[in-house]
C-alpha cells in the first residue's frame, strides 16, 4: 500500500467536501481551490490554519501534498477519507467555514475560481516566475498582505451561513443559478428548459439568482 502524504486534518477537510460537495470533490482545480479559501478564512478568524506546502501553479495556489495525492493516488485517497468516521471529520474542521468555502466554489466556474485566487498577493508576487514556467513556485505566508485579508475577509462575509443553508445551486453549462429551497423543489422542466437556454445563449456571470413569482414566472437577477 502506498502512503499519502496528506495529515490527518487536510484529510478531514477534503473528505467533508466529498461528503457534501461530490461535484466539487472530482475536479482537482476545486478541491484546491476549497483548500485554500478554508486555510485563508481561517487564518483570519484565528482558527487553526496552515500554508504549508502551498506552491503556485499557472492556475493558481495549490497545496502540493493534496495535489500529489489527489492526482497519483487517488484510489487510495479516496478510499481512506471513505473509511473516516463523520463525528473524527467533524472534530477536525470549523464547519461554518467549511460551508463558506464549498459555497464559493459551488457558485463560481473553474475559470473564475482561477482568476479569483489570482488576485491574492501571496501568488501575484510570485506571477512572474509562475508564468515563465518554473516549477513548484513556494508560497510564503508573509506575502499574505493585507490585500489579501481584506479580499478574504470580503469573501468570508459575503453570504450567510443561514443564506447558504436556505438556497441550492443548479450548475447548466458552466452557469451557476442560485434559488431559494423552497423554489427548487418546485422547479419544472419547462422552467429548467427556460434557464438551460440562458445558460446557452446568454453570457451570465455567476453567480445568477433566480425566483420564482406567485405565477410561475422566473425572475433573473
Amino acid at each position: 500500500m502506498q502512503c499519502l502524504n496528506t495529515n490527518s486534518r487536510r484529510l478531514a477537510i477534503v473528505a467533508w467536501l466529498k461528503d457534501n460537495a461530490p461535484e466539487e470533490f472530482y475536479k482537482s482545480l476545486k478541491v484546491q481551490k476549497f483548500l485554500f479559501f478554508y486555510e485563508s478564512f481561517s487564518k483570519i478568524i484565528d482558527s487553526e490554519y496552515s500554508f504549508e506546502y502551498l506552491k503556485g501553479y499557472k492556475n493558481g495556489p495549490v497545496f502540493s501534498e493534496v495535489y500529489g495525492d489527489y492526482t497519483y493516488r487517488n484510489d487510495e485517497l479516496v478510499s481512506t477519507i471513505e473509511s473516516m468516521d463523520g463525528d473524527s471529520i467533524i472534530s477536525k474542521i470549523n464547519l461554518d467555514i467549511a460551508k463558506k468555502a464549498r459555497f464559493l466554489v459551488q457558485i463560481l466556474s473553474e475559470e473564475e475560481l482561477s482568476e479569483l485566487t489570482h488576485s491574492y498577493n501571496v501568488w501575484s508576487s510570485k506571477e512572474e516566475k509562475i508564468n515563465n514556467g518554473v516549477k513548484q513556485v513556494d508560497l510564503f505566508e508573509q506575502d499574505f498582505d493585507e490585500n489579501d485579508d481584506f479580499l478574504t475577509e470580503s469573501l468570508l462575509t459575503m453570504y450567510s451561513e443561514e443564506f447558504i443553508d436556505e438556497n441550492t445551486i443548479l450548475n447548466i453549462e458552466n452557469t451557476k443559478f442560485v434559488l431559494s429551497n423552497q423554489d427548487y423543489s418546485v422547479l419544472t422542466e419547462i422552467q429548467k428548459s427556460i434557464l438551460q437556454n440562458l445558460a446557452d445563449n446568454e453570457n451570465l456571470e455567476n453567480p445568477v439568482y433566480v425566483t420564482i413569482d406567485e405565477e410561475g414566472v422566473l425572475l433573473i437577477d
